[in-house]
């Protein structure tokens, strides 16, 4: 990811107008091709610790899986349970609902703003067909 084709913060006074908008536009690719990768490792996170394989090893937990895994996640992150709550179903969704729309996004041509718009806007439509 930072393979030095794009300049770093250094490098930022010496760019010309036209090059630090290409800078500014190449690092946001970057940045959104991160924030895919993030929610689909939380989502994986998810769907392992969750999962109905081994609920049985789980019947005497005193907190659900969803809770602790959510947990681990905020704690790993620095962020609240409710955050990664948050981020960890968008990226359960992306995966399960959006899986095109999760490659745009892993291939940096869409932000997270565009991810978090899809993902409540269709939040209610259950009918796949729709989708």
């Amino acid at each position: 990811m930072f393979d030095g084709s794009l300049p770093e913060i250094g490098a930022f006074s010496a760019l010309s107008d036209a090059e630090i908008v290409a800078a500014s536009a190449g690092w946001g690719r970057v940045e959104s091709a991160a924030a895919a990768r993030k929610l689909a490792a939380m989502a994986e996170v998810f769907r392992r610790r969750t999962g109905i394989d081994d609920a049985a090893d789980r019947e005497d937990w005193f907190i659900d899986p969803e809770t602790s895994v959510l947990s681990e996640l905020a704690a790993a992150h620095h962020i609240t349970d409710r955050l990664a709550s948050a981020q960890t179903h968008r990226g359960v969704l992306l995966a399960n609902r959006f899986p095109h729309v999760a490659a745009l996004f892993e291939a940096g041509l869409i932000s997270d703003l565009l991810i978090r718009a899809i993902v409540y806007r269709t939040y209610l439509i259950t009918d796949p067909d729709a989708m």
